[in-house]
C-alpha cells in the first residue's frame, strides 16, 4: 500500500520590528543623545511616537541621571535702564539665538520688572513698588504671580535679597529637568527699625502656595552685596559688603537665617566671590593686587598636618595675560558679576567685556561687549530648550 506523505512545510521566522519601531531600543537610543538642547529637541519632532517617548518622566529621569548636570545655554542680561529688558546671550558652542523679546515681561499693561534671580530652570523677577513677583520657566512657559508678604513692604527697608530654587526632593533627583518638580523663593530683607541693621526672612513653597511664617529677626547683620546667593549644598549664601566679616546663611532643610563669620582669604582682594570647593564646601573665587597687577585666584580651607583648617591658594593668573588683552587692567574697572553653579564658571567684567572663565579648566572667552553698567547677569542652564 501506497500511503501519501505531506511534507511539511517550515514555520516561517518571526519577523522582528526595526530597532527604531520598538520603544525600549529607541529610548535605549535616545538617552545617549548629547544633553545640549537642539539634539533631543529634534529627535522629538520626527514624531508624535518619538516625542512621546522624549517626554516621558521615566525617561527624563533617566537622560538626566545620564548627563548629570544641566549644559550652561548662555547668560541672561538684564537692564534697568530699558524697561527692564533682559536678553539671553548664548555661550560658546551653544546653538541658540533667542530674541530679547522672548524674556520681556508685562503686567496689566505695566512695566516694572527686575530680573533678581535665576537658578535650576527658572527666572525669578520683582516689580518693587507693586510688591509682586514672578517665576517664571521659559522652558514651559509657565508662571506664578506671588504678591510680597505685608512685612516686607515697610519703608525702613534697605534691600530685598531673592533666591528661586528647585524643591524637589525625590531620591537621585538632578536639576535641569525641573519644569514639573515644586520650587521654593527665599526672600530676606535688611532693615535698620532704629540703629542696628537687622535680617528677616519667608519662604514662598508653591506646592502650598502660600508664604511661611516670618523667621525670626536676626540682629547685628551687615549689609549683603548686590550679587545672588551661592547655594552650596542645601544652604543658601549671601556675602557681606564688609571684608572679613562673612556672610548671611539661609538653611533650607532647618529654615534657619543666621549671621556667619567665615574668614576671608589672606591679602588684599577687591572682589570676592564664593563659590563651590572641589570637595562641594565653601571656596572663594577672588580678584587680587599683587605687585600692582590684578590676579584671578581661587582659594579653598584644607585642613594641615595638625587637622587646623587653613586657607590654600589653589590657581592664581595674571589677568591681563590670561585673558590676551594689550592694556593694563584697571581695578575700578574689573569685577565678578557672577558664579554659575551648575557649570562652576565665573563671569568677569573688564573694560566694558565680560568674559566667562572655567574654573576647573581655568580657560577663558570673551563673550560680548557691555558698555551699560548697570547691567545685571544671571547664567541659564536647562537640558531641554523646547517652546525657545
Amino acid at each position: 500500500m501506497l500511503r501519501c506523505s505531506r511534507r511539511r512545510g517550515s514555520s516561517p521566522s518571526p519577523v522582528r520590528a526595526p530597532p527604531l519601531e520598538v520603544d525600549d531600543l529607541l529610548g535605549e537610543i535616545l538617552l545617549r543623545l548629547p544633553a545640549q538642547p537642539p539634539h533631543l529637541l529634534h529627535a522629538s519632532l520626527v514624531s508624535k511616537r518619538w516625542r512621546r517617548l522624549a517626554t516621558d518622566r521615566r525617561f527624563v529621569r533617566d537622560f538626566r541621571i545620564r548627563h548629570g548636570k544641566p549644559p550652561l545655554l548662555g547668560l541672561l542680561r538684564g537692564y534697568s535702564n530699558l524697561h527692564h529688558r533682559v536678553s539671553l546671550t548664548p555661550t560658546p558652542g551653544s546653538p541658540y539665538r533667542i530674541s530679547p523679546e522672548r524674556f520681556y515681561l508685562t503686567s496689566d499693561g505695566r512695566v516694572g520688572w527686575s530680573l533678581v534671580d535665576c537658578r535650576h530652570g527658572r527666572l525669578l523677577f520683582e516689580d518693587r513698588k507693586q510688591h509682586q513677583a514672578i517665576v517664571w520657566d521659559p522652558i514651559t512657559e509657565d508662571h506664578c504671580f506671588l504678591a510680597v508678604p505685608p512685612q516686607f513692604h515697610n519703608p525702613k527697608i534697605a534691600a530685598l535679597h531673592w533666591a528661586v530654587l528647585c524643591a524637589a526632593g525625590e531620591q537621585g533627583h538632578v536639576h535641569g529637568f525641573c519644569h514639573w518638580s515644586p520650587f521654593r523663593v527665599v526672600l530676606v530683607a535688611i532693615y535698620r527699625p532704629e540703629k542696628q541693621t537687622v535680617a528677616m526672612a519667608s519662604v514662598y513653597s508653591s506646592e502650598t502656595g502660600t508664604w511661611g511664617h516670618l523667621l525670626s529677626p536676626v540682629p547685628h547683620v551687615y549689609l549683603m552685596s548686590s550679587l545672588p546667593s551661592t547655594l552650596v549644598g542645601n544652604t543658601l549664601h549671601w556675602s557681606c559688603i564688609r571684608r572679613n566679616t562673612g556672610v548671611i546663611q539661609f538653611d533650607l532643610d532647618t529654615q534657619g537665617l543666621a549671621m556667619v563669620k567665615i574668614e576671608k582669604p589672606p591679602g588684599f582682594h577687591y572682589n570676592v566671590q564664593m563659590i563651590h570647593s572641589e570637595d562641594g564646601g565653601v571656596a572663594f573665587a577672588t580678584l587680587s593686587i599683587l605687585c600692582d597687577e590684578p590676579y584671578l585666584q581661587v582659594w579653598e580651607k584644607k585642613a594641615d598636618s595638625y587637622g587646623v583648617p587653613k586657607w590654600v591658594l589653589l590657581k592664581s593668573v595674571e589677568m591681563q595675560a590670561f585673558l590676551g588683552l594689550d592694556f593694563r587692567i584697571s581695578k575700578e574697572e574689573s569685577s565678578i558679576v557672577r558664579y554659575a553653579e551648575d557649570a562652576r564658571a565665573i563671569f568677569l567684567r573688564v573694560h566694558s567685556s565680560v568674559y566667562m572663565v572655567k574654573l576647573e579648566s581655568m580657560q577663558s572667552k570673551r563673550l560680548f561687549f557691555e558698555k551699560d553698567p548697570s547691567c545685571t547677569y544671571h547664567p541659564f542652564t536647562s537640558f531641554s530648550a523646547q517652546g525657545l
